[in-house]
C-alpha cells in the first residue's frame, strides 16, 4: 500500500482502528481521519479504548457511527483528502431475519447478499469522488479485500463503477496491488460484527481513480497490476475468463457452476442498478 506523507488520509470503516493507529504510526500522514461504524460504547466494549486514546491523543479525528452509505456521515467531512481507504468491507451480520427481510425485500425487488456488498462499495466510491476526495489532491480511492469466497464474487474490478459518473469526473479503476499486512505492524483484520481476528489470506488493494489522473495514479503506485483483460465475444466478462480457443471450451464454461453463479450474480446487480439509479 503506497502512503505519501503529505497526504491527507481517511480511513473507512476501521473496526478496531488498528488499522488507522498503524498508519499513523508507521506512514505519518499529513492528516489521518479514522471512521467507525461503531458508536464509541459498542467500539470500546468490543475492543478496548486504547486505539482511539492513542489516535485522539495524536490530534487524529475519530468520527463514530459513521456509515459511508448515508449522507448524513458523508456530510460530516469536508473534500480535503488525497486517499480515502476501506479495508476489507463487508455489510454487518443481520440481528434478525426482520431486519433481513427490511434491508433485502421491497415491492419491486430483493436484493441478495452479494449486492449488498456491491452496493456498500459502490457507494463508497460516488462519496468518495464526489464528496471527500480534494479535486486538488491524489484522488484516490482504495479497497482492500480477500481473494476468497465471497469477496472474488463482487467483481469488484468492473461492476462497482458501471454508468457511475462523479462531480469531478469519471471514475477510473486503474489496478491492484498485493496488500501486505506486515507494512502495518500491530494491524489486526477483523470480522464483521466480532472481536475475533481473520486469518490473513492473500489480500489485494484495489486503486480507483479519476479517468484525468489516471497516468498520475500509476506514477504514484508503479507496483501497480493493470485490471484484467476483457475479451468480449471471445471471452466470459462476468467470469474474467478467456479467451476461448474452441466452442467447446466455451460451451464447457458456460454450462459450469463459477458461471451460473456469477452470472446471477451479474444479473441481480443489474437488475439493483436498474431499480435503484444508484
Amino acid at each position: 500500500m503506497i502512503i505519501k506523507p503529505q497526504w491527507s488520509i481517511l480511513t473507512v470503516g476501521d473496526g478496531d482502528l488498528s488499522f488507522s493507529r498503524s498508519l499513523f504510526s508507521h506512514f505519518n500522514p499529513h492528516k489521518l481521519t479514522a471512521t467507525v461504524l461503531d458508536s464509541v460504547d459498542e467500539l470500546t466494549h468490543k475492543y478496548g479504548n486504547d486505539n482511539l486514546a492513542f489516535l485522539k491523543q495524536n490530534d487524529c479525528e475519530v468520527i463514530t457511527e459513521f456509515d459511508v452509505t448515508r449522507s448524513e456521515s458523508i456530510d460530516q467531512l469536508s473534500p480535503c483528502y488525497d486517499v480515502v481507504i476501506f479495508q476489507f468491507p463487508l455489510v454487518p451480520n443481520f440481528s434478525s431475519q426482520q431486519q433481513f427481510i427490511q434491508q433485502t425485500q421491497f415491492d419491486d425487488i430483493k436484493l441478495s447478499v452479494n449486492t449488498l456488498n456491491r452496493r456498500l462499495l459502490r457507494l463508497f466510491l460516488k462519496h468518495s469522488f464526489n464528496s471527500l476526495l480534494s479535486e486538488s489532491g491524489a484522488q484516490l480511492a482504495y479497497i482492500s479485500s480477500k481473494d476468497v469466497k465471497p469477496y472474488i464474487e463482487w467483481d469488484i474490478e468492473y461492476s462497482l463503477t458501471q454508468g457511475l459518473k462523479t462531480q469531478i469526473s469519471d471514475i477510473h479503476f486503474v489496478g491492484s496491488t498485493p496488500f501486505d499486512i506486515k507494512q502495518l505492524p500491530g494491524y489486526k483484520i477483523r470480522n464483521v460484527d466480532r472481536d475475533k481476528h481473520v486469518k490473513d489470506t492473500e489480500s489485494l488493494t484495489y486503486v480507483w481513480t479519476t479517468r484525468d489522473n489516471r497516468q498520475a495514479a500509476f506514477e504514484r503506485i508503479p507496483s501497480l497490476t493493470p485490471p484484467p483483460e476483457l475479451f468480449g465475444e471471445n471471452g466470459c466478462d462476468i467470469c474474467h475468463a478467456g479467451p476461448f480457443i474452441t466452442e467447446a471450451e466455451r460451451h464447457n464454461h458456460l454450462v459450469g457452476k463459477k458461471h451460473k453463479r456469477m452470472a446471477e450474480y451479474d444479473e441481480q446487480w443489474r437488475n439493483y442498478l436498474t431499480w435503484s439509479r444508484c
